[in-house]
């Protein structure tokens, strides 16, 4: 795939998402989500845990955070939490609806992220794979 086509791509789920952000959450199917939900958070907790067990003096970073309903519940698990994504609408949604100390959101695609390496003791990717336009980031 040529750089060209991967950021035409990229360009459009941008425009996409930024015009749905505000309805976004309107239009899931809240049944599959919430089981969805619920059990990808589990998982994600118990990982935490494991590996880290009760310290909650961890900073994470969920990349393609979307409206950021995952990024505040593992927020409760740790002392800092910033999503990111592509989209600026579901960035804003996100900051608006999860407004706490501790947690924050910013627009950035996923394959330029401006963090100083060692900033997070972990990070996770929920929403994002399925999303790559250029198949060599998955790697």
């Amino acid at each position: 795939m040529s750089q060209q086509t991967a950021e035409t791509i990229k360009s459009a789920q941008k425009a996409h998402y930024d015009g749905i952000s505000e309805v976004y959450a309107e239009r899931i199917d809240r049944v599959s989500y919430d089981y969805y939900f619920r059990f990808t958070e589990d998982a994600i907790l118990s990982a935490i845990t494991s590996h880290f067990g009760d310290n909650v003096e961890i900073s994470g970073l969920d990349v393609g955070c979307g409206i950021g309903d995952f990024t505040a519940a593992i927020n409760e698990k740790c002392q800092s939490m910033i999503g990111v994504d592509i989209s600026s609408g579901m960035v804003s949604v996100a900051d608006s609806a999860h407004q706490r100390p501790g947690l924050s959101f910013a627009a950035s695609p996923s394959d330029k992220l401006d963090f100083p390496s060692a900033t997070f003791d972990f990070s996770i990717a929920i929403h994002l794979l399925h999303h790559l336009a250029d198949e060599t980031l998955i790697k």
